[in-house]
């Protein structure tokens, strides 16, 4: 452990080593994997064991998000990924949850380059919004006013009308764990955290197009199949995403390559039942044999 202030309380103490986006995102993706093993755009020809970590929390405050994480994990997460026709009913820890992780991406992304992307009215707006997600998960205040937060469940693409989506775009909506900070020259900003198959977007700065359907509510309510209504570039933000994400798994040596490959053969009852290569089969109806072949 690491002695620090935490982030949260601001007491002085050790702090844990922390997840930014939830641990049980990490854990569904290596069970689902079909090979038990997990790999980073950022440096596809390493495997790695988790997502990303920092000291950032004291174990008191660990454990105040734990519970949310868990209602979360339970309720929302891994029904939906099981069936996404069903509707699941959520109470007021559904909006504790997802503001704790817009509150740790943005958090963590303010002190790191990523903050360089921000216009002096999207720093003041970064810190208003960090301090009142702040006093909402402390129960200072009801609700967060203006710094909404928006989930948008996703499943599988069969057909679409939508020019140029990347090859591995179910992959990417099905599978990613991705992190980053959304700004606009409108003046819009927002966290983004990618868990699986749920988007979610922290508003720092509210934008001037109509969203339909994502905001999370203070108190109860439903995640159901329903029409969404988000802005074009929210469109055009995911599809470049899934483009990044593709072509940083299409650098991955061949010698990584051929190390995916052993795993796979080794595991091959399992991997023929995982939900990546459903995910996989979901890019080849949709664009060929070619959306599951590497790139040399």
């Amino acid at each position: 452990m690491t002695v620090l202030e935490c982030a949260f309380c601001h007491k002085i103490g050790p702090l844990r080593n922390s997840h930014i986006i939830p641990s049980f995102v990490f854990r569904w993706m290596k069970e689902t994997s079909g090979t038990g093993h997990l790999r980073n755009t950022s440096n596809p020809n390493m495997r790695v064991q988790d997502g990303l970590k920092l000291p950032l929390l004291c174990a008191e405050c660990e454990g105040v998000f734990s519970v949310w994480e868990r209602q979360f994990s339970i309720k929302v997460f891994h029904p939906y990924r099981s069936d996404q026709h069903q509707v699941l009913m959520f109470a007021d820890w559904h909006l504790k949850f997802c503001v704790s992780v817009s509150w740790r991406v943005l958090t963590y992304l303010s002190r790191t380059e990523s903050a360089q992307k921000l216009r002096p009215n999207h720093s003041t707006n970064v810190a208003q919004a960090l301090a009142t997600w702040e006093r909402f998960l402390k129960g200072e205040i009801s609700n967060p006013g203006r710094f909404e937060q928006h989930l948008l469940p996703v499943g599988g693409i069969e057909s679409t009308n939508v020019p140029n989506l990347p090859p591995n775009i179910n992959r990417y909506l099905a599978r990613s764990a991705h992190i980053d900070l959304v700004t606009s020259e409108a003046g819009f900003c927002a966290s983004y955290a990618k868990m699986g198959p749920f988007l979610l977007f922290g508003f720092a700065s509210p934008p001037t197009e109509k969203w339909k359907g994502t905001r999370v509510p203070v108190s109860g309510g439903a995640i159901r199949p329903t029409n969404y209504e988000l802005p074009r570039a929210v469109l055009e933000y995911v599809i470049a995403s899934a483009t990044s994400s593709g072509t940083a798994m299409a650098s991955m040596s061949v010698a990584q390559q051929q190390k995916v490959d052993a795993s796979v053969t080794e595991n091959i009852e399992k991997f023929k039942n995982s939900e990546l290569l459903k995910a996989i089969d979901a890019d080849v109806r949709m664009f060929g044999t070619d959306a599951a072949l590497r790139k040399s």
